[in-house]
């Protein structure tokens, strides 16, 4: 399919320049909805979504600041992309519709609300299976870190009613709140004495304690391992921080919600300036991880509950038929002028 056959619809700059998180590395990332030459249809060859690069830049190079990529997105896939729920397809759709075109076209703005608003459904779990698969990418245990910062809370905490100078053994209210925690559990260890006798310990992330330990000397422990993580921006158990990663997770994690509770996704993203902050490693670790966290645990409720509609088979052949109107009408022209040459 050659570039200069193709028919531009309409052009999207999106990726960090559209979500509001671009920094000054940043290159420009736009997707072109084309519609593909009525020959190449008519000759059964299949149509493709192809991306351009800089001259002399190869396809799995990766983009430099300032740079300019662009996908170009045969409409017969764009179209069923949409209805399918793909992130990227409801991202232009919602970018079209408010106007965020290269060139302003109050056609392909209706266009695409009508398309929205009949055939935006609940079936965003691509967008959720990305949001997981991109807080997997960073590589950071977070439940393990999240597990050590409430114990420590739940210490300090009893701090102010009873001593830390007393033995676990002794603060069995203690030890019940911290056996709630993920990663806290009973155990059993050898006895520092004789190191052959087994002695009940606790278990708080792998570090074990003898419940003869003063719960001081545990609490010192576990703030050493937190303070630790927080000097160690760039590292986590060892592990390098993907940051770009962490902030696609959220933002990707924000989407769905604003999605699932409006039916609608504005640009910039809401959470643009954080993110912004997330990507560039400026945010404390904990704090990133917290808000991702918090978007988690309200993702399934919002996509539950969500304003959107169901898809169902009434929908899905309104939608081939509006698909083929569109389609029809788009290639009207092309086709008398095809059909002129064998008459």
């Amino acid at each position: 399919m050659k570039a200069s056959k193709e028919k531009v619809l309409f052009k999207v700059l999106t990726g960090s320049r559209l979500y509001g998180t671009f920094t000054a590395e940043s290159d420009y990332d736009y997707k072109a909805v084309v519609l593909p030459p009525l020959e190449t249809l008519l000759m059964n060859i299949k149509v493709t979504n192809r991306k351009e690069k800089p001259e002399g830049k190869g396809q799995n190079a990766k983009m430099l600041a300032g740079e300019t990529e662009t996908e170009y997105l045969p409409l017969q896939v764009f179209l069923d992309d949409f209805f399918a729920g793909q992130t990227y397809a409801i991202e232009v759709a919602f970018a079209a519709a408010q106007g965020l075109t290269e060139t302003k076209d109050p056609f392909v703005e209706t266009w695409m609300k009508d398309m929205i608003d009949r055939f935006l459904t609940k079936n965003v779990k691509k967008m959720v299976g990305y949001a997981v698969s991109q807080s997997k990418v960073y590589g950071l245990k977070t439940e393990r870190f999240k597990a050590i910062k409430d114990a420590v809370r739940l210490i300090e905490e009893y701090a102010q009613n009873g001593s830390l100078l007393v033995d676990l053994n002794d603060a069995v209210d203690l030890r019940l709140k911290l056996t709630e925690l993920p990663f806290v559990k009973p155990t059993m260890i050898e006895n520092s004495r004789s190191g052959s006798e087994l002695v009940p310990a606790l278990e708080i992330c792998e570090k074990k304690f003898s419940l003869t330990n003063k719960i001081d000397t545990m609490y010192l422990s576990l703030k050493k391992s937190l303070d630790s993580y927080g000097s160690r921006v760039a590292s986590f158990e060892g592990e390098g921080v993907d940051w770009k990663a962490l902030s696609h997770a959220i933002r990707i994690t924000s989407q769905v919600i604003e999605l699932s509770e409006t039916g609608s996704i504005v640009f910039p993203n809401n959470q643009a300036e954080v993110i912004k902050l997330i990507k560039q490693g400026l945010v404390p670790l904990d704090e990133a991880t917290e808000l991702l966290e918090m978007f988690f645990s309200n993702i399934d409720e919002a996509v539950e509950s969500s304003v959107l509609k169901e898809r169902t088979p009434k929908m899905e052949e309104d939608f081939y038929i509006w698909k083929r109107d569109i389609l029809i009408g788009l290639y009207g022209e092309e086709m008398i002028q095809y059909s002129k040459q064998f008459s």
